[in-house]
């Protein structure tokens, strides 16, 4: 079975400045990333991944079902998939949840 990861990493600069964008696709088994997000915002589409986001992320998106994501840190995060699991070094600032999505986790790295 084929997994989809898609990931958009947008400059954390002020709205006059033109977005950077990086999109990536992987498969499972492969579908363990690690990217440097440091001060950008990142959106994860897909599912059944893994994913090491390194530096403190501005806005962190999880769309995507079933993925596994270590983060080191971010403003903000939030889910809009299902069953998706967090595990931070720094706790975000906010963290959001959308009322009709299930199973996601967020908690501390131990």
């Amino acid at each position: 079975m084929r997994h989809l990861l898609a990931l958009a990493l947008l400059s954390g600069s002020p709205v006059l400045a033109q977005p950077q964008t990086l999109n990536r696709a992987v498969q499972a088994p492969a579908g363990a990333l690690t990217l440097d997000c440091a001060g950008r915002s990142v959106t994860v589409a897909g599912g059944g991944n893994t994913l090491s986001l390194q530096g403190v992320c501005d806005f962190v998106n999880v769309t995507g079902s079933g993925n596994v994501i270590t983060l080191e840190g971010a403003r903000a995060l939030q889910f809009l998939g299902n069953d998706n699991r967090v595990t931070w070094t720094k706790r975000p600032r906010y963290v959001f949840t959308n009322a009709r999505t299930t199973g996601n986790t967020a908690e501390q790295a131990r």
